[in-house]
Order: structure tokens, then sequence, then C-alpha cells
């Protein structure tokens, strides 16, 4: 009989061990695993929304410069327009060595100034009945540049309007393209949109380092 009544009690205290540590558990252990899984989940969403943000600014960045070099293109094409003299000699019709130096005159400048462009590709000039010239940076392809004076002119042949900044395809490639028409004159740029996307890709990455 005391034999029994000894056994029971062993057992009744191991079954208190028992309740106390599950108790313990639940008081302290699952509250911090919960709050380490609340912390981890809160702490990646984070993470997820910062480089969401980040990405988010890191792009408008790339917009606005974009539109801020397409406005500074803009800006100088039409300076050509209103202030150059030698673009004034060529919309003479009077093929004289005046009108010769002024178009040698004008392809000089273009070149000179390409460089100042972050984006451009191609300048170009038509004008009516007296021909064209081009004016392209130096790792221009000469298939490429053929491609593009064939698509120019006869773009220029069959029209005659103001384009606005647009994607123009050409042999396979996209470009942004700006066509300003004055009186027999036409004017305009070409960039390449993989070129675009290659030089901010180079920021982007010089960006995360």
């Amino acid at each position: 009989m005391a034999g029994r009544e000894l056994k029971s009690k062993r057992t009744e205290k191991l079954y208190s061990i028992r309740t106390k540590v599950v108790l313990l558990f639940l008081v302290f252990v699952l509250p911090l695993n919960i709050l380490f899984i609340f912390t981890t989940y809160y702490a990646t969403n984070l993470l997820k929304d910062q480089a969401l943000y980040s990405n988010r600014n890191t792009l408008k960045v790339y917009s606005n410069n974009i539109d801020y070099a397409l406005n500074e293109i803009d800006n100088y094409l039409y300076s050509i327009i209103i202030n150059d003299a030698n673009f004034s000699f060529i919309q003479n019709l009077k093929y004289d060595y005046q009108h010769t130096m002024s178009k040698y005159r004008l392809f000089k400048e273009l070149s000179n100034n390409i460089v100042r462009f972050q984006f451009i590709d191609f300048f170009y000039i038509s004008y009516a009945n007296s021909g064209d010239f081009f004016v392209n940076r130096a790792n221009v392809s000469f298939d490429e540049l053929n491609n593009i004076k064939k698509d120019i002119r006869l773009f220029c042949q069959n029209n005659n309007a103001n384009i606005e900044w647009s994607i123009r395809e050409i042999s396979g490639e996209h470009y942004l393209f700006r066509n300003i028409v004055d009186a027999n004159i036409q004017i305009g740029a070409l960039i390449n949109v993989r070129n675009i996307f290659n030089l901010t890709r180079c920021a982007s990455s010089t960006y995360g380092r």
C-alpha cells in the first residue's frame, strides 16, 4: 500500500514537472519564436520596400536624364535653324561656292558638337533637290550608317512633317527619331535605343557598387 502511494506521488511529481516545462515553453519560448518570425517577416518586407523604392527612384532619375538629353538636342537643333548663318545659306537654292562652303562648315559644326550629347548617334540634314549629309559617332558601323542613310532619305523624300521624338525601326534596330522641317530643309537626329539601355545598365552597375 505504501509502495503504491509512493509510486503515485512520483507520477504526480513527474506530471507536475512536465506541466511546468510546458507552461515555461508556452510563456517564454513560444512568444519569442512568434516575435522572431514576425521580426523576420517585417524585416524582409522592409528590405523589399526599400529595394522597390530605390529602384523606382533610380528609374525616375534615368527617365529624367533621358528627357533632359532629348530637350538639349531639341534646343540645339532649333538654335541651328534660328541662329546659324550656314543653315540660312544652304536654304538658298542658288548652288554656288558660298552654298557649298556653308554645307561644309555646317557639317564640321555638327561633327564637332555631336560629342557634346551623351546619347546621340546621328545628326542629318536633308535639303530639297540638293542632297543631304549625315554626321555620326565614330563607333557607328559602316552597315548601320548605310541603313540609316537609306531609310532617312526615303523618309525625307516622302514626308515633309515635324516629327516629335518617336520610335522608328530601321533594319531591325530601334531608334528614337526626331525630324524638324524648316522651309525646304529637314534637320533631325537619331538615337539607338540599345545604346541608351547599355548606358543606363553601366550607370546602374556603378550605382550598385
